[in-house]
């Protein structure tokens, strides 16, 4: 059997890290803010506010439990591909997929057992949707994924000039 890399066990413990925090905090909200609905944390910036949310971002979807548990394994199964295929080995896209990871199976583990995901983050100062720590972690998975993208992307570019440059000298 092969033995565990510095890379898989960091990947491991940060998707662990996010499923954890987000299970202690929903347990807190639906123990201690679900009964109060709302707390407001900073006065017309953000509040804690109790929702069941049975749709994905934004509510859409609402009502469609078992067509969002598919695509939350469908997209655990890519994540877990992506991650062993090493097709990228690179250090950010480790954290990307661990951080989106964690917060996928957080919000699979509500949508599978009760049918919804608690969210409780609501912004004030914008008309936006109240999300969950899975979702913060979902959401800066994501972002990194795009930076990511971005600085290969930038690395081919630069690649490319170099080779055009040295067909031009030669």
């Amino acid at each position: 059997m092969k033995e565990p890399t510095l890379r898989n066990v960091t990947a491991l413990l940060t998707a662990a890290a996010v499923f954890s925090a987000d299970r202690l905090v929903k347990y807190w909200c639906v123990r201690v803010l679900k009964p109060l609905h709302s707390l407001p944390v900073l006065e017309g910036i953000l509040s804690f506010t109790y929702v069941e949310n049975t749709g994905a971002a934004f509510s859409m979807l609402s009502g469609r439990r078992w067509l969002l548990v598919l695509l939350a394994l469908a997209s655990l199964a890519l994540i877990v591909g992506l991650f062993f295929s090493r097709a990228y080995a690179h250090p950010l896209m480790d954290t990307a997929l661990a951080l989106v990871a964690g917060g996928a199976i957080g919000n699979l583990a509500d949508r599978i057992r009760v049918g919804y995901v608690v969210d409780f983050i609501e912004l004030r100062f914008v008309r936006f949707a109240i999300f969950n720590v899975a979702d913060c972690a979902i959401t800066v998975g994501a972002g990194l994924m795009l930076l990511y993208a971005a600085l290969m992307l930038r690395e081919e570019l630069a690649e490319a000039d170099r080779q055009k440059n040295q067909g031009e000298e030669a």
